[in-house]
């Protein structure tokens, strides 16, 4: 679809000029679980509806671990494999449903970035000796963009390609990636060793930001300005060059942010401290996560999946059916319907943690 930059600008307008429209509601679909029942996470979906995400389950000793990929299609879920050991993790699938993510390729080691095209796992090449790769983005010409040892990088068809940091940092990561390849990430001065410290870098001078957010386009990286803080992290990009994460803010706060036309815009949260983008739709729409200003029975901060639409942040819990029966903490993607998916926990007698699908009402 062609984007002119008038039509990227009115869009603009309408979803953070003005407050007060009317949302969608949504029906609300589980996703279920692999075999076994384990807690299931909708990451990604494309516009066919099809979703990938992560499972939990266990190892072949019975032990618990934390990801296993799948696909879901029209109903069923199914177990995307690995590289010859057991965990793995879907983060992205295009228009033509190419998956990409990381997988272990022994019982001992996870992180090699992988490709799916729907009927079996490759890995993506990297250097000798890589000891982390992580594909986190594919668009719809099959340019996939990720990590290789904590730096960002790019597979196109199957060749490499660094992605050049931000000056004086030695870290960081390709998230998302548009048709025009235009690539946002994130870019920062290691301090922990091996990406330990990425969330919370803040021992450099002031002006030099630890984690910024980046625009890469035609091989220049430019930094993304934060809401006033130190610190900024960009999640996604869509085909009008809006970028979605979080920044910090003067008060020290992370807020969900939206990079549009050389500006931060700070998207508020639903009444915390915190709240990040995970996913900008071709319309404009964002969703992602936002802490409350109350706590969840655990006695932390509640945090629930939000929507931002209409130039205002909406809690997705409201936005479903009453009684539906869940708490949706997290909504992580969407397509160009409008479908969103996520996690959220079934409430009952025995609370679970499933993915979902959220379908708006026409």
């Amino acid at each position: 679809m062609k984007i002119t930059r008038l039509s990227a600008l009115l869009l603009l307008l309408t979803l953070v000029g003005c407050g007060g429209g009317q949302s969608s509601q949504y029906d609300i679909v589980d996703l279920g679980t692999l075999p076994g029942g384990y807690p299931t996470e909708g990451v990604a979906i494309n516009a066919d509806g099809l979703v990938v995400g992560k499972s939990a389950g266990r190892t072949r000793e019975g032990k618990y671990f934390e990801r296993r990929a799948f696909l879901w299609q029209s109903g069923v879920i199914r177990d995307l494999g690995a590289l010859g050991g057991l965990r793995s993790e879907a983060a992205a699938i295009s228009t033509s449903g190419i998956m990409v993510g990381a997988a272990d390729v022994d019982d001992l080691s996870f992180g090699q970035a992988f490709i799916h095209d729907g009927y079996a796992m490759r890995p993506l090449s990297v250097p000798p000796g890589t000891v982390y790769s992580m594909a986190h983005g594919i668009n719809d010409f099959g340019v996939v963009v990720g990590e290789v040892n904590y730096r960002p990088v790019s597979w196109t068809h199957g060749v490499m390609t660094d992605i050049a940091l931000l000056p004086g940092h030695d870290e960081g990561t390709a998230n998302g990636i548009n048709s025009a390849g235009h690539i946002a990430g994130m870019s920062m001065k290691e301090t922990g060793g091996n990406g330990g410290n990425r969330a919370t870098a803040r021992s450099h001078r002031a002006g030099d930001p630890p984690m910024s957010a980046f625009l890469a386009v035609n091989g220049q990286t430019t930094a993304l300005p934060t809401l006033g803080g130190l610190t900024s992290y960009a999640n996604a990009i869509n085909d009008h060059d809006w970028v979605v994460g979080y920044a910090e803010t003067v008060s020290g706060d992370s807020h969900a942010c939206l990079w549009a036309n050389g500006k931060a815009i700070d998207l508020g949260t639903l009444g915390g401290k915190y709240s990040t983008a995970l996913a900008v739709g071709v319309t404009g729409q964002i969703v992602g996560q936002s802490d409350m200003s109350y706590n969840d029975e655990s006695g932390l901060t509640a945090r629930h999946a939000m929507l931002y639409t209409n130039g205002k942040m909406h809690d997705l819990n409201d936005m479903i059916p009453t009684g539906a029966g869940w708490v949706l903490n997290t909504a992580s993607g969407i397509n160009d319907r409008g479908q969103i998916v996520g996690s959220g926990i079934i409430t009952g007698s025995f609370p679970t943690i499933h993915a979902f699908l959220l379908t708006p009402h026409r």
